[in-house]
This record gives C-alpha cells, sequence and structure tokens, in this order.
C-alpha cells in the first residue's frame, strides 16, 4: 500500500493523466488518515494536489478560489465541500458553503463525524440525502440541565448544541410545566426528542408520579435511554412510536438535526432516500390510566395526536399544552388551526398563548381575532389548554 502510494505521489497531478485521474481519486478516498500522511511526507506539491481531491472533481480551481475567499484552511473546506458532494450529488453553492462553516464538525477527525455534522446541520425537508449515520460513543456530550445530566448529541444543531452551550431549553415552557406539575402526576411527552422535558418532568412528578414519553426516532429514544441510565430514573415508560388518529404505521423523516415529523404518503416519498416507516397508535389504545398533563409537539400532527387521544381528553381533562402552527397543522395534520383550536373550546378548555419572554399566559379569548392578528402563516406558538 506505501509504495502504491508513493508510486501514485511521485507521479505528480499532471504526470497522471486525465484517464486516470478518476482512479486517483477514488483511491484517494478510500486512503485512511495515516496513508493520507505518507502522501503528504513524499511531496508537499504533489501533496496539495491529492489532499484536496476530495472537493475538485471537475471544479478544481473555483473550489481553491473559494476556499481563499472564505479563510478556512484548504483540507478542511475542502474536505467538507467534498462530503457535501457525496451527500447530495453537487457542489455546494455559496450560501451552503456559509454554512458549512458553522456546523460543529466541520473539524472531526473522523471522516464519518464530519459526514454526520453535515447530514445534521442541514435540514432534510429542503436538501434530503438517503445517507444516515447513527451517533457512537465520541458522538455524545452530558449537559447539566435542571439538576439531572442530560445526553446530547454534538451533531445536533436543532436541540442538543443550545442546550449545551446555553443549560436550558424553551425557558417559556420550562416555567409553565415547574410552575403546574406536582409531586405523584402522570405526565404524557409526546414527541419527546432527546428527553429534556421527559427528564424535567420526571424529576417534577417524583418517584411516586408516572412520566410516559412518546418519540419515533430511534437516535433520539438512544439519547433519552443513556439520560435515564444516568440519571438513575425509573419513573418514566419510553415508547418508540409515533402517535396518530390510528393505528398502523406512518412514513417519517428527520428534518434539521434531532427534529423530525411525518411525511405525505405516497411512492413518491416511498422512493425517497429520506423515508422511514414507523409504528403508529392511538393514544386512546395505549393509555388508560388518569393523566394529567400532555405536551404534544410533533411538527403539525398535533391534530393527529388530539383526533387519538379524544376519549382521553374528554375523560380526564387534563392540561395541555401544544405547538400551534397555522401552516404545519393543515398540511400534516389535515385540519385548519380554528378547528383545532374550537375542539379544546368546546369541551370548556380556557386558550392560552405561552409568551416566549418569560413564560407568562395570554388568554386568547376570541379565537377569531387570534387567528386575523396571527401574523405570518410559519409563525409557530405554543398554547396551553386549561380547564376552566
Amino acid at each position: 500500500m506505501k509504495r502504491m502510494i508513493k508510486s501514485i505521489a511521485r507521479a505528480g497531478w499532471a504526470g497522471i493523466g486525465p484517464v486516470r485521474r478518476p482512479l486517483v481519486r477514488k483511491f484517494h478516498l478510500l486512503m485512511n488518515d495515516r496513508q493520507r500522511s505518507i502522501v503528504d511526507e513524499v511531496d508537499e506539491p504533489v501533496a496539495q494536489h491529492l489532499g484536496t481531491i476530495e472537493a475538485r472533481s471537475q471544479f478544481a480551481e473555483p473550489i481553491v478560489q473559494e476556499q481563499k475567499l472564505l479563510g478556512i484552511p484548504d483540507r478542511t473546506l475542502a474536505r467538507a465541500m467534498r462530503h457535501f458532494e457525496i451527500l447530495y450529488g453537487r457542489r455546494p453553492n455559496t450560501r451552503e458553503i456559509d454554512h458549512l462553516k458553522t456546523l460543529p464538525g466541520l473539524t472531526a477527525d473522523q471522516e464519518t463525524g464530519q459526514f454526520r455534522s453535515i447530514i445534521a446541520g442541514f435540514d432534510r425537508q429542503s436538501l434530503n440525502t438517503p445517507f444516515l449515520i447513527r451517533f457512537s460513543q465520541s458522538d455524545v456530550v452530558y449537559g447539566s440541565v435542571e439538576g439531572a445530566e442530560l445526553a446530547l448529541d454534538r451533531a445536533d444543531v436543532s436541540v442538543s448544541l443550545p442546550i449545551h452551550h446555553g443549560g436550558q431549553w424553551e425557558p417559556h415552557l420550562t416555567r409553565f410545566y415547574q410552575g403546574h406539575l406536582k409531586p405523584g402526576m402522570t405526565f404524557i411527552d409526546v414527541g419527546a426528542n432527546i428527553g429534556f422535558f421527559t427528564i424535567l418532568a420526571s424529576r417534577l412528578v417524583g418517584p411516586e408520579g408516572r412520566v410516559i414519553a412518546f418519540e419515533p426516532n430511534s437516535e433520539n429514544c438512544r439519547l433519552i435511554l443513556l439520560s435515564l441510565e444516568r440519571n438513575g430514573i425509573n419513573n418514566v415508560e419510553l415508547y418508540p412510536l409515533g402517535l396518530s388518529d390510528r393505528r398502523g404505521f406512518s412514513y417519517f423523516s428527520t428534518y434539521l438535526g434531532s427534529n423530525g415529523g411525518f411525511l405525505p404518503s405516497g411512492n413518491e416519498t416511498l422512493l425517497s432516500g429520506g423515508c422511514l416507516v414507523i409504528p403508529t397508535v392511538r393514544l386512546d389504545d395505549w393509555i388508560d390510566r388518569p393523566v394529567d398533563m400532555i405536551k404534544i409537539d410533533t411538527e403539525g400532527a398535533e391534530g393527529l395526536v388530539v383526533a387519538g387521544a379524544r376519549r382521553m381528553l374528554e375523560r380526564h381533562r387534563p392540561i395541555v399544552t401544544s405547538e400551534f402552527s397555522m401552516e404545519m397543522l393543515p398540511r400534516v395534520s389535515g385540519i385548519k388551526g380554528k378547528e383545532f383550536l374550537e375542539y379544546f373550546r368546546g369541551l370548556g378548555y380556557s386558550i392560552y398563548l405561552v409568551e416566549k419572554d418569560m413564560g407568562h399566559l395570554t388568554e386568547v379569548s376570541d379565537l377569531d381575532a387570534f387567528l386575523d392578528d396571527y401574523g405570518e402563516v410559519t409563525r409557530i406558538v405554543d398554547l396551553a389548554f386549561l380547564q376552566t
């Protein structure tokens, strides 16, 4: 192997010839770090050619110029751009290059780490790839949150990194749960993500209480299980399932980092490289005990979750918090925002906007006025439903 590498290096880029260059590119991609270092030791000018092959393909010179303009080390950016090209089948544009620079794993020693960082750092809804690399031990870090240690994924830019750097997540909802969850209560976390609110609720309801978490993303479930083990928690039940209005299955995909959601049905979705098929259940069929509070955050599937939990809601009238999006609800659940709110109003609930500054509750007394003044259809808010 060493002799083969040296012979390629001594030949030089010009000496290899245009016919054999694609083979050399593939060969270089298969090299490990030690083998690349041998090339570097042989001939620095040649190493400059081979060391940036990963990002060159037929676009060599423009990429080199972009590297210089962005002020990023040649090999680091070249590797990231080549990995992007492998994942998405094309070179990144200027906006995507700028985003690449912000990703936490850009300088990862292992190539799998950089691949994971790129996959998790771009939203699959707009930039899809069939590749998925699961986290390993080196990808996990623990953060201290509300007196507990939470397992975090270094590549997760959506939830893990904000928690890791800020020590908190959605403080307005955290304050709400701290004010309303009491020892002995039963809390259901629908769309648990990596488990921030699952772990928080576990501590708030205490050993006599119960937390039931539903999360369809297996990678998120792995992090939750690590957190449960780390903290010695035994009052949490975790189910790797999606909740919907019927028992069966749904198409699912991760979006950005640890976030994910349901996909539309059809062959086009099934043929998409990012599609996963997950089991779904109705909450009414799964839980038959009294429930005190439910948190729903399912990227537009909140209407489906509620449709599958009507018996529970009408029998136990728990406190409910829900993410609310005028754009996602019709697209994913097939209902309008007003229909979603009117269902709770019909059960005698008062509706409150959980303000994101200090967590204050602002009552939504006039649904039409609230919806007329809602603003951009893509706006996302958190609502609390309380029995009057």
